[in-house]
């Protein structure tokens, strides 16, 4: 006796074709997305992009690693007499990684792909965030002071907290987010004291620019702009984007009661903030 007849058992068959050519469809192309089911840690964190960009840029700071044209001690930085007239303020909080060290890729697809012009729009402020700066690998090389704007460190900028306390806040993991929030507010401290940029990107010390972000930034700034001047949202915006790794965070009651006093001890400032 058949269960089936003809008809219905090219339907099953029919169907059947249907479902796994989908299934493999999607398992091929959600292979690369964190929040997929078919998501593939070896495949998903394969640079591919990243690489290209990397190389690019490396190539792009060589140039300025060869000399320093400034006077010997350059991150003894007096305080500028005038505020520096720029668009976006950009603050990098720098520590020293246990393998290798990311921030001369940072800094350098930032700048790569910039017309002179652009350049002169933003202002770029990095923290070595270590009370003996010099530790630091990148500390002493001629790149930092030919591509950044500001070099800063605790001994340089005028903070409450004592070279003991903040060694304390180094040497033990525990204190991360609190020393973190130290770095963080002086960097937003520094864009705001120095010049007058309306906005301030904070990055960390080991991504990768596309070479398109800066018009892509300042377009939907623009558009934001645009919004306010219609009304359809508030002129008094933040957009405070935290992930980790490729996932996003879920935004539970727990996460936001831990989360939300340091956010507002770090906006206590009347600017306009991006975190990436």
């Amino acid at each position: 006796m058949r269960f089936f007849n003809r008809k219905q058992r090219l339907s099953l068959v029919t169907f059947a074709i249907l479902y796994f050519s989908l299934f493999f469809i999607c398992r091929a192309n959600s292979a690369r997305d964190p929040g997929s089911y078919f998501f593939q840690p070896h495949e998903g964190y394969r640079p591919t992009y990243s690489l290209t960009r990397i190389q690019e840029s490396l190539h792009y700071l060589s140039r300025y690693n060869q000399t320093i044209t400034t006077p010997a001690d350059p991150y003894n930085q007096p305080p500028p007499t005038t505020k520096e007239h720029v668009d976006l303020c950009v603050g990098i909080v720098t520590v020293k990684r246990p393998l290798t060290q990311n921030i001369d890729t940072t800094i350098a697809s930032l700048i790569d792909s910039l017309s002179q012009h652009q350049r002169s729009q933003i202002s770029i402020h990095l923290l070595f965030a270590l009370t003996t700066p010099t530790d630091h690998p990148d500390y002493n090389h001629p790149w930092v002071h030919n591509t950044v704007n500001r070099v800063l460190t605790y001994e340089t900028q005028n903070i409450s907290y004592t070279t003991s306390y903040l060694r304390t806040l180094e040497g033990n993991k525990k204190f991360t987010s609190e020393k973190s929030l130290i770095d963080y507010a002086i960097s937003i401290r520094s864009c705001y004291d120095t010049t007058d940029a309306p906005y301030f990107l904070m990055l960390e010390d080991d991504v990768v620019a596309q070479r398109n972000w800066f018009p892509t930034t300042t377009q939907t700034l623009h558009s934001i702009e645009e919004w306010v001047r219609r009304g359809i949202i508030n002129p008094d915006w933040l957009y405070l984007r935290l992930f980790y790794t490729e996932k996003f965070l879920a935004g539970t009651p727990r996460t936001g009661r831990s989360i939300s006093p340091g956010v507002l001890r770090l906006l206590s400032l009347s600017r306009d903030y991006v975190f990436v």
